[in-house]
């Protein structure tokens, strides 16, 4: 059987080199892409994913079982060509898999080979790449944390780097990409997500976008710089995905929403106007490496294999059980008429987790699983004459790309051929420890302990509250953060095991702390309650556009009749009108201190803080309001006519000319339309 898997990577093989183009730089491949109108074109690109890099890992892989020296040459020789490119176009995108780290990647593959190809430089070049990448991210504030295309993909292709290479930097770039991975996580209903958009219902799971990716980085740095706090932010990962778990699907919902085309999102708009909740709440059934069992099951393999709970090993059967039932086996009067077998969300990739419990579990079973995926390949193979590449729109033509196309199904065939030796780029294991912990002192996020890591994920939504409490009740907070309680992750939920501790500090305080605790800790509870009932991030994205919209026919049609003064509004439910007694605005730190220094010397001092809390589909926000913005809202908490509150915000001044309550009128009208135009108050 091993022979007739290599046999087809080798046909594959020779048709890449086949394929190859040449320019003065060295050899390269045109890949399948898709623009934003969803047409399908081919181009040349650098990345692991579908560009050249990725196909000379797997040409690589081919010479390491081969020792055709033909398939190394090819490889050289892309990878000169990638080089060049890299150096041309500088670092456009960072990511590993998609990206340019990933490139440094695949050179430490091609120093692997360094006594064939007679080649010394290929660290350097690797450390040339990713210094490159380091100097575009290290102060970034904008990127995202997936990890096919984020930081914690980042994270893992530099562990690599700095096992084989032992430069400082590196590790400064592992530390600033962990203080990110952390301070950019949300809470879920348990556990916790990354990478929170308009597009998705709520964080996603699954491993390529999803918590099960970045806790699977968490598990590596947890295993290489032996912290278990990193384990920890792992299983808060995976307990979000726990939650999320449908059984009547055997499998973790895919919780993107589309709304990237103009029919997609006419969709969902039609379906909030007909009140259809369930589309922007129940989440799609995909099983792939990117979204869904097959992946989520490689991150619980992996987790098993490093700690042995059973936990792990009870969800990656569940994969298993669901990868089985829809890849190891096809009815052909069901399969689609272009079957794909390729990396991202084919075949090829799922087959990695059947063979990844073979080498774990030792049972020959999974084995077969494979097998069978390989001959349902070599079936439609020899059917249609061509495998189908990862993009349906492209089926009447075969890809070359690693992820996407033929050079990954080549890579399946060489996985099946030799599991055992043959890296899987779809969990890439750092099967090594760090030998000198020592060299970690300078860096405070790879030495982080559980009470450091429980108070920043904290601060992400309590981060004032737990500046107050410090001063005012030291004595509390230390023990709190202590007590380990982020390793609780199946009993306590930590957002509101600290709200209930606030909650027992309050009434023990002496009066003046505790109206000032209270008050920023209310503030703080309240926009964190408002962000736990929204049911869909994509649902309030959906419905401010539609508001938009009719807000913009409304006042049309106002215009014309003239007769804003009788109609009748009120603040949207989605927001909350504020008012505390200070200022805390949360970028100014510096004026929470203050504050407290006059709350207790000069409290005639005070400037009250004007709030508008609003529900978006990035968390909820605080709008500062001035006092005439905050008079004219606070008279639509209840519905009013336009006419009632310029009335009453008349009243509160004393004194008006004419020619001032004129203007007044207007400027009242005036923020009311703007108030409308942005979603604040609804009709």
């Amino acid at each position: 059987m091993k022979e007739k898997w290599l046999a087809e990577a080798k046909r594959i093989g020779d048709s890449l080199l086949k394929d190859s183009l040449k320019d003065e730089f060295g050899l390269y491949w045109e890949t399948m892409e898709m623009d934003p109108d969803y047409n399908i074109t081919f181009g040349k690109s650098d990345g692991i994913y579908s560009g050249v890099s990725g196909i000379c890992l797997f040409l690589i892989e081919l010479y390491r079982q081969t020792r055709e020296m033909k398939y190394l040459d090819a490889a050289v020789k892309g990878m000169d060509w990638t080089v060049h490119s890299c150096r041309e176009t500088g670092p456009m995108n960072s990511a590993f898999i998609t990206g340019r780290i990933g490139v440094a990647y695949v050179l430490l593959r091609m120093n692997d080979c360094k006594n064939e190809t007679g080649r010394n430089d290929y660290l350097n070049l690797a450390s040339e790449i990713a210094r490159s990448v380091y100097d575009k991210i290290k102060d970034a504030k904008d990127m995202i944390d997936d990890f096919i295309n984020g930081t914690a993909g980042i994270v893992l292709a530099s562990m690599h780097l700095y096992d084989s290479m032992r430069e400082d930097w590196l590790l400064e770039l592992i530390d600033s990409m962990v203080r990110n991975l952390i301070n950019r996580s949300n809470f879920g209903p348990k556990g916790l997500y990354w990478d929170r958009s308009e597009q998705h219902i709520s964080g996603l799971c699954g491993f390529s976008h999803g918590a099960a990716g970045v806790g699977y980085t968490f598990l590596e740095l947890a295993h290489y710089f032996k912290n278990d706090t990193f384990k920890i932010i792992a299983d808060l990962a995976f307990e979000y995905e726990r939650h999320f778990y449908k059984p009547e699907i055997t499998n973790w919902p895919d919780l993107r929403c589309n709304l990237y085309t103009e029919n997609e999102r006419k969709k969902y708009e039609d379906a909030y106007e007909k009140g259809e909740m369930e589309l922007f709440t129940k989440g799609g059934d995909m099983n792939a490496w990117c979204h869904g069992a097959a992946g989520v099951g490689l991150s619980r393999f992996r987790a098993f294999q490093l700690y042995g709970e059973k936990v792990y090993k009870e969800e990656a059967l569940i994969a298993i059980k669901r990868t089985e039932m829809s890849d190891s086996h096809y009815d052909e009067k069901e399969m689609p008429t272009s079957p794909t077998f390729t990396l991202c969300h084919g075949g090829g990739g799922n087959a990695d987790i059947f063979l990844l419990a073979y080498m774990i579990l030792g049972d020959e079973h999974y084995l077969k699983l494979a097998e069978n995926v390989a001959e349902h390949a070599l079936k439609f193979y020899q059917k249609d004459k061509k495998y189908y590449p990862g993009f349906r729109l492209g089926a009447e033509q075969e890809d070359r790309s690693l992820f996407m196309g033929n050079a990954g199904i080549g890579y399946f065939f060489l996985r099946l051929a030799d599991p055992k030796n043959t890296r899987s780029i779809l969990l890439p294991i750092l099967d090594a420890e760090i030998e000198n912990k020592d060299v970690l002192s300078l860096y405070s996020h790879l030495t982080l302990d559980s009470a450091k890591a429980t108070e920043i994920l904290l601060e992400k939504d309590f981060k004032r509250t737990i500046f107050v409490a410090r001063q005012l009740c030291p004595d509390k907070m230390i023990p709190f953060f202590e007590s380990g309680i982020i390793e609780k992750i199946n009993e306590i939920h930590i957002p509101h095991a600290f709200m209930g501790l606030i909650e027992t500090i309050l009434p023990h305080l002496d009066e003046n702390k505790r109206e000032i605790l209270s008050e920023i800790f209310q503030l703080e509870s309240e926009k964190f309650r408002m962000d736990e009932a929204i049911k869909s991030h994509a649902y309030l994205y959906v419905k401010e556009i539609v508001q938009e919209r009719k807000v913009r026919e409304f006042l049309e049609e106002v215009d014309k009749q003239g007769n804003l003064d009788t109609q009748v509004f009120k603040i949207s439910p989605d927001h909350r009108l504020w008012m505390a007694n200070m200022s805390w605005n949360l970028q100014n730190s510096d004026l929470w201190e203050s504050n407290l220094k006059k709350s207790f010397n000069n409290p005639e001092e005070m400037e009250e803080g004007l709030l508008l809390l609003k529900s978006t589909a990035y968390g909820v926000i605080e709008i500062e309001l001035n006092p005439f913005s905050y008079t004219i809202l606070f008279e639509f908490q209840e519905p009013s006519s336009v006419e009632r509150v310029i009335r009453n915000t008349l009243d509160s001044f004393e004194e008006l000319s004419s020619d001032d309550e004129k203007m007044l009128i207007e400027k009242i009208k005036e923020q009311i339309r703007l108030f409308l135009s942005s979603g604040i108050i609804i009709i």
